[in-house]
């Protein structure tokens, strides 16, 4: 209920309806599959680190999802409507996560098959808290160097003007590095039980790194 959720539900349903963005889910898939794929080429059973770095990873796909972009012309519509707009930032940040879900989803069940259910909380909380913290990243990146979005019907990959060069792709890479930066002290703080060999502690750092994040 309330603003926040008739954005999420009005993105859901474009989302739903248009196949490019429906594709979003699915590319969201593609880098732990690789990685996993080749995981699985050398060993049965992989090491809880390794799972917690492809957690992390998983998690930095959230880095250009260009979420403003994507309402086209409607966003000026948008902004000026009498609502907060960290409202609607908010609301654009919950549908990217929630169009990752697939992929939390597989990294979930690769951790429980690869090192054990005992670790899957602490992977699913670290791909999320970096998730959560690229798309605050990523908020930037939306604002200052939009990438346009093809109207519906028209080739996605046609050039149009305003397309981002390599200086944009290298302020993408930054982008990427800051969140994995910033993150990376609440998924030392995630993975610190293991680390001690106190698995109880999980009860207390996971809420704690995930509050961080927020």
């Amino acid at each position: 209920p309330g603003t926040v959720g008739a954005l999420v539900e009005k993105d859901l349903r474009v989302t739903w309806r248009d196949p490019r963005l429906k594709a979003l889910v699915f590319t969201g898939l593609v880098t732990p599959l690789l990685i996993l794929a080749a995981l699985w080429q050398g060993i049965t059973r992989a090491s809880p680190g390794l799972m917690l770095a492809l957690g992390s990873l998983a998690g930095l796909g959230a880095v250009g999802a260009n979420v403003l972009a994507l309402e086209r012309q409607g966003l000026a519509l948008l902004l000026s409507f009498p609502v907060p707009r960290s409202s609607v930032l908010v609301a654009k940040n919950l549908v990217s996560m929630l169009m990752r879900l697939p992929a939390l989803a597989l990294v979930a069940a690769a951790t429980l098959l690869a090192a054990g259910a005992s670790f899957v909380p602490a992977v699913v909380t670290v791909l999320l808290l970096t998730q959560l913290l690229a798309c605050g990243v990523d908020n930037y990146v939306s604002v200052l160097l939009p990438v346009p979005v093809a109207a519906a019907g028209r080739d996605p990959n046609a050039p149009a003007a305003g397309t981002r060069g390599i200086g944009a792709a290298f302020f993408g890479m930054a982008a990427a590095l800051a969140a994995l930066a910033v993150s990376a002290p609440l998924a030392f703080l995630a993975w610190l039980p293991h680390l001690l060999e106190t698995p109880w502690l999980w009860g207390l750092t996971l809420p704690l790194a995930l509050a961080g994040a927020a």
